[in-house]
């Protein structure tokens, strides 16, 4: 099974299945795995005691794994295709024949759940971090293309929320930018400002300028290390765990699912770190940009895919709260 298909099956399952891992209790994260050229699938779940919420046992894990598995052979082998299809439809029933021989790894590694790393505080002074709904973190300054402005980027969780376009955005205890797009589905959390004319952001991360955004899903992408970018400058270390996930993350009084999402692990990730930048960690002195970070525990950090947003042009849509959110084309990072 190749990294592609398994991503396919991965896609098909959020589809058909996402709905009932959302409310799993205990359900982690779903992940494509590439050891060794190598691919498999990897099912994480937290376990805990009779008495404490939202865990689930092995035994559950185990019946979650064989329906995983049936559901993804099932659906393609009985599909009725007509005669003059049929080579490809043998080809993909023997395809998807391979997703029952395959090995869905169990990881146990969790103790805790995935939670947004913003920081509570409601006050705006909190030195080194960006302030609009939330505290979090400055990621880096980005341009548009077809527009003449500069635009800092965080997380929608960080920076939107439920505030009206135009806000305020502070950074240091000082309004630094206005509210200008921000996008919040089950893929994305990311959110952008227009930097305020005549203002001045230093960012402790100069000296390491951002690059380009790095396509990690092309199948030749293989290196591994990672590093945090941020307004505190360059902060920790960590690895490339996955390109291609289904997480759920602790979300107010509920839980999120996320699809396609990165997962790095061994950074030492902090309340406060939501809406920093993840880039390649190399000898160059400019670094490629892998993702902006929403959430996690101590040992894993979930990442949105910045080549999956920024691709392409951002059609102008209206979002759940009526606000009017301008078509954007992104252009570069400036640091």
């Amino acid at each position: 099974m190749t990294e592609k298909e398994a991503n396919g099956y991965l896609e098909e399952l959020y589809t058909r299945f996402g709905s009932v891992l959302e409310k799993e209790s205990g359900f982690r994260y779903i992940a494509v795995i590439n050891n060794n050229n190598k691919t498999s699938f990897e099912f994480s779940y937290k376990t805990g005691s009779k008495n404490e919420n939202n865990v689930m046992t092995t035994q559950r894990a185990k019946e979650l794994v064989n329906i995983i598995k049936q559901l993804l052979f099932t659906e393609v082998s009985i599909n009725i295709t007509p005669w003059f299809k049929m080579r490809n439809r043998i080809k993909k029933y023997v395809f998807n024949y391979d997703i029952k021989k395959t090995k869905i790894e169990l990881n146990t590694d969790i103790k805790e759940n995935f939670k947004h790393y913003y920081n509570n505080n409601e006050e705006t002074k909190i030195d080194g971090k960006i302030f609009g709904d939330r505290a979090g973190t400055l990621g880096g300054i980005i341009s548009l293309k077809h527009n003449n402005n500069n635009f800092i980027i965080s997380n929608y969780h960080v920076l939107m929320g439920n505030k009206k376009l135009g806000a305020e955005i502070y950074y240091n205890n000082k309004p630094i930018a206005k509210l200008f797009w921000g996008l919040f589905n089950e893929q994305y959390d990311v959110a952008i400002a227009k930097i305020n004319k005549n203002t001045s952001i230093k960012l402790n991360s100069k000296k390491y300028l951002h690059h380009k955004i790095v396509n990690i899903n092309n199948r030749f992408y293989k290196l591994k290390n990672l590093r945090t970018f941020s307004s505190d400058g360059p902060q920790d270390k960590g690895v490339l765990y996955s390109k291609n996930a289904i997480v759920k993350i602790e979300y107010g009084n509920g839980y999120k699912l996320y699809k396609n999402q990165i997962i790095t692990k061994t950074m030492s990730l902090v309340p406060g770190n939501s809406g920093a930048i993840i880039v390649e960690d190399s000898a160059k002195i400019k670094k490629n940009i892998v993702g902006v970070f929403i959430g996690g525990d101590s040992t894993y950090g979930i990442v949105n895919n910045l080549h999956n947003l920024f691709k392409k042009e951002i059609e102008a849509f209206k979002d759940k709260n009526d606000r009017e959110l301008p078509k954007i084309e992104f252009k570069s990072f400036i640091n």
